[in-house]
């Protein structure tokens, strides 16, 4: 279940509580943690990794997918799709991953550079048909905001602020 912090953080000794919220949408959540996943269950890394990918083909496809670091996250969301979405999904980005060798590729470079030396553009316009059939044919978000909230991915951490961010998300003055 997602959750919310409440408190008074800028108090000395105040500790925030956790309240959980039944209404947990999974693209906030991607919003507070794409960029940092440190504090992140397994289960909540995956969920992070299908938004990745879900995110990055609608934008742009495939081809774009795996040159971006979102392609980086790939054999997370592999480990998810079956049991969220389905089969299916899995099996489309299963056959992405194939196309760019074995073992995958993890880093957005060498993804690159085998794209770039492949001749893909074919299978992959074909993946992202499938994709988008894929996409209009099943409510997604609808899956993952009810698997967010299943006891298997746990509560959310609250949003991680570094050291240099104050309450509000400003910069703190260097002293």
């Amino acid at each position: 279940m997602g959750h919310r912090v409440l408190g008074h953080p800028w108090r000395t000794g105040a500790l925030p509580r956790v309240v959980c919220m039944t209404s947990v949408d999974v693209w906030s959540l991607y919003k507070t943690h794409a960029d940092d996943r440190s504090l992140l269950s397994p289960a909540q890394r995956q969920v992070m990794a299908v938004c990745d990918w879900r995110q990055e083909v609608n934008a742009d496809g495939f081809e774009n997918y795996f040159r971006a670091w979102g392609g980086d996250t790939a054999e997370e969301a592999l480990a998810l799709l079956p049991t969220v979405l389905g089969d299916d999904w899995a099996k489309l980005l299963r056959e992405g991953m194939d196309l760019l060798g074995s073992p995958y590729p993890i880093d957005a470079d060498s993804r690159t550079n085998r794209i770039d030396q492949g001749q893909f553009t074919d299978a992959l316009n074909g993946l992202d048909e499938r994709f988008y059939a894929l996409e209009g044919s099943t409510d997604a978000d609808a899956r993952l905001n009810d698997f967010v909230r299943t006891e298997a991915v746990g509560e959310w951490p609250p949003q991680n602020r570094g050291p240099e961010r104050s309450f509000f998300g400003r910069l703190r003055r260097q002293r």
